[in-house]
């Protein structure tokens, strides 16, 4: 099991005005995933933005240089992992957006 960063996710609700989800939180990740997470959640803030603020894409650049410093080994495949994750995330933002939800109401 892993967690993803407390401090942000704590940050994150309080932001919203809510308490983080601590108790269920936790998910069930198969050991080769694990590192890709932890990765994922250091970097998944490090986006391009357009001029008013939405999200374009990852940054890769910076995906590429924290793996670099933290010395991922398999780091093709693990960037392609990280960028899935970012793609998966990205599109449960839209829908909520479609869905008529600020990112204020999305749990994401």
């Amino acid at each position: 099991m892993t967690k993803p960063d407390c401090e942000i996710c704590a940050n994150l609700h309080a932001e919203k005005g809510r308490d983080p989800p601590c108790d269920s939180c936790s998910i069930d990740l198969l050991p080769e995933n694990v590192e890709t997470v932890q990765l994922y959640n250091l970097v998944r803030g490090q986006v391009l933005l357009t001029a008013l603020g939405d999200s374009i894409d990852l940054n890769y650049t910076s995906v590429i240089e924290v793996m670099k410093l933290i010395g991922v080994e398999d780091s093709r495949d693990v960037f392609l992992s990280i960028v899935k994750c970012f793609e998966f995330e990205r599109e449960l933002l839209l829908k909520g957006k479609e869905d008529g939800l600020s990112d204020s109401d999305s749990k994401y």
